[in-house]
């Protein structure tokens, strides 16, 4: 039987900001694809380095009420993307607005919660994975570098609409109504 060579994947290495290559079995669960500023193309990392980010502590402790949404949110990705507690608490403090980014996150979840539904484990952490590239690349990009072997490619594209929609209402619209531009 022969063996295939396992392709490359560009990976990206926040702590040098050197873009390097691994092979793509080398990647671990918690691995997402992200546009770094400092480079044009899309990456993996490792999601906890690139969400809980170290550095200085900017802002003081979350409220309570901030508290039990990034609780929910948690329950809601809780399978595909686990962290303590305390880690959302602490990197929500290191980011420049707290409120912004809990905010970009029960979106997430919202949007992950509704794409969901009828996904195996794979796929569901492979919606999170999507949802991560959203999030961080320009869309134009997802598409073309993510991978496509667990989620259908009219799916994908159901997903990326969908979170357009959710950030940019006003450019997309809702994503069930009608463009006088498309067929009946």
């Amino acid at each position: 039987m022969k063996r295939t060579k396992c392709r490359p994947v560009a990976a990206y290495d926040l702590a040098t900001n050197a873009v390097f290559e691994m092979p793509r079995a080398k990647l671990g669960r918690g691995m997402i694809q992200v546009c770094p500023q400092s480079e044009a193309g899309l990456y993996w990392v490792d999601a906890k380095e690139w969400l809980f980010k170290s550095g200085p502590t900017i802002g003081p402790p979350l409220r309570p009420s901030q508290e039990g949404i990034v609780r929910i949110i948690r329950v809601i990705f809780g399978e595909v993307f686990d962290h303590p507690e305390e880690e959302w608490f602490d990197g929500l403090r290191r980011s420049e607005n707290a409120n912004y980014e809990i905010g970009m996150w029960l979106a997430l979840s919202e949007l992950y919660d509704e794409f969901a539904v009828d996904l195996s484990l794979p796929g569901r952490r492979e919606l999170f994975r999507l949802l991560m590239a959203c999030e961080h690349c320009p869309l134009h990009l997802v598409p073309l570098w993510f991978d496509r072997s667990v989620l259908e490619w009219e799916f994908m594209f159901e997903v990326i609409h969908g979170f357009a929609v959710m950030q940019h209402p006003e450019l997309y619209g809702p994503a069930e109504e009608e463009s006088e531009f498309l067929p009946s």
